[in-house]
């Protein structure tokens, strides 16, 4: 059965029959900063969970390409991404493999994962973030911003957890499609609270 919740402005909908697979999808998405999570534990439920459409629907249990379709014409811009065990057969996301793998191959499938459930850059944050994109390193940074460097570092690191990247490059690369700052910062903008 759902945990019993509030309707939730929600980014991400997980919907699986298995409470401890819900239970671990809703963690890792918290410790990377995603708070508007709604779970239930069939897809008919969904509606009494959200407050408006997701951006991602986490689909798990036994699924059809029906359930999928179904799914996607009831929330429009969604994007339903089918979880499974194994490398069976199936397009879905497979779910017995390391968080951080779990978490990139999801990334991948749904870009919108970049631009949603997050709280806006800071204007420190900013500063560091147009620094770290321009290719400068902690000292320099230290240097320009006036900081130590272990408190530019400390700063690249949260922006690193903040994106969900594990390494510079990737926050780079993550960001490429940014012409600028203000770009990229409004492209990660769109909170979702609970």
């Amino acid at each position: 059965m759902t945990r019993p919740q509030s309707a939730i402005s929600s980014a991400i909908a997980i919907v699986d029959p298995h409470p401890l697979i819900r239970y671990a999808l809703v963690c890792l998405f918290r410790e990377r900063g995603f708070h508007g999570v709604a779970e239930s534990n069939d897809p008919a439920g969904l509606d009494s969970v959200l407050s408006g459409p997701p951006a991602l629907i986490l689909l798990g249990g036994a699924q059809t390409p029906g359930l999928c379709r179904a799914l996607s014409a009831r929330y429009p811009g969604a994007r339903v991404v089918p979880l499974r065990f194994g490398a069976g057969p199936g397009n879905g996301i497979t779910l017995d493999q390391d968080p951080a793998d779990l978490f990139a191959a999801l990334r991948e499938r749904a870009p919108c994962l970049a631009r949603v459930g997050r709280p806006p850059l800071t204007p420190r944050q900013q500063d560091v973030l147009r620094l770290l994109l321009s290719g400068k390193r902690n000292k320099e940074i230290a240097r320009e911003l006036g900081m130590s460097a272990g408190t530019a570092k400390n700063h690249v690191a949260g922006l690193l957890r903040s994106f969900s990247v594990d390494t510079r490059s990737r926050l780079i690369s993550l960001l490429a499609g940014a012409k600028t700052l203000s770009a990229a910062h409004s492209q990660r903008n769109v909170s979702v609270v609970e």
